[in-house]
């Protein structure tokens, strides 16, 4: 009987270091897995990151003053298909607000628009102002030839990182913030999902939480200082008897 309760000895010891080994290699995996997810998330801003986890995205991620600029949302999921530079920079920093074929979105149609009309664009409307970096004789052509009837440069979205942590669909995950609350979609419609004024229960469809956390987006529409703009002023809401009194806002960059 004693050599066989030493041998059962010897395989409950080698049972419960095979049990160790397992949990050390799940958990050695795990880390390994968070730290290419978290690489995954660390390029593609000035910075060299657009996510920190301590505080989240970079500054100018949502500010439409820095749209087309590389710290910009919008600049690091889209990739421009090849074609002219002047293609590329009106998908860049032109086609969110006036189309991915110039005829308009939450701007007017601007197909053959000389340059002269983009630079005076870019003095007198206050969203426009981050583009003057542009080289506008190379978007001028463009938007020439889209008149001409060419057929507008394509683009795909990028968004492998982004489902990380707003889930397969955009539409909430982990971070309980949907990429559809303002846009459906590159080419889809501008606006807010149903329940956004009024579903507080659900923090990825209502607009408090991102008006809290991404009031600069708000500025898109809203105007620069929430005053209104193609969208209502967010007073005729918030004016202490519907809704609380905002503080004061203006656009960072103004």
């Amino acid at each position: 009987m004693q050599p066989r309760s030493l041998f059962g000895e010897k395989r409950e010891a080698l049972r419960k270091f095979s049990s160790n080994l397992c949990v050390s290699v799940s958990l050695w995996l795990s880390c390994i897995s968070l730290f290419f997810i978290l690489s995954a998330c660390g390029s593609g801003s000035e910075s060299g990151k657009i996510f920190v986890p301590e505080s989240g995205h970079v500054g100018n991620w949502v500010n439409p003053l820095f749209v087309g600029q590389n710290g910009f949302h919008g600049t690091v999921i889209k990739v421009p298909e090849s074609g002219p530079r002047g293609a590329s920079l009106f998908l860049i920093h032109c086609a969110a607000c006036h189309g991915n074929d110039a005829t308009g979105r939450i701007g007017p149609n601007i197909q053959g628009v000389p340059a002269s009309f983009i630079t005076a664009a870019i003095a007198v409307v206050p969203l426009m102002r981050g583009h003057a970096i542009l080289s506008q004789g190379e978007i001028a052509g463009y938007l020439g030839s889209l008149k001409a009837g060419a057929e507008p440069v394509g683009f795909s979205i990028e968004v492998t990182s982004c489902r990380e942590c707003h889930s397969s669909g955009l539409d909430g995950g982990i971070a309980q913030i949907s990429c559809f609350s303002c846009h459906d979609g590159p080419e889809g419609p501008v606006g807010h999902p149903a329940g956004w004024a009024d579903v507080r229960d659900d923090p990825a469809r209502f607009h408090g939480r991102y008006g809290k956390d991404f009031v600069e987006a708000c500025a898109n529409c809203h105007g620069v200082d929430l005053n209104g703009g193609i969208g209502p002023r967010c007073a005729e809401c918030h004016d202490g008897s519907i809704a609380p009194v905002l503080e004061p806002f203006v656009l960072r960059g103004f």
